[in-house]
C-alpha cells in the first residue's frame, strides 16, 4: 500500500503499514533544496512517517 502526500511542492511517496517509510517521488533524479524545511513540513503533515530518505547534492 502506498500513498502520496504533497510537501513543499514535492510528491512524497509513503509506503508500509506498521513501519511507514517515505521518499521523494523520482528520488534518483531530484534533490531537495532545503532538507530541513522538508522534514519539518513532513512532521507537520497528518501522515506519520518513521523513516524518510532523500539524496543530497555533494558539496
Amino acid at each position: 500500500m502506498s500513498r502520496f502526500v504533497k510537501v513543499c511542492d514535492r510528491n512524497i511517496k509513503v509506503e508500509g503499514r506498521l513501519l511507514r517509510t517515505a521518499r521523494i517521488e523520482g528520488e534518483k533524479y531530484t534533490f531537495p533544496n532545503d532538507p530541513e524545511l522538508l522534514v519539518r513540513e513532513l512532521r507537520a503533515s497528518r501522515i506519520r512517517v518513521y523513516i524518510f530518505t532523500f539524496l543530497q547534492t555533494l558539496p
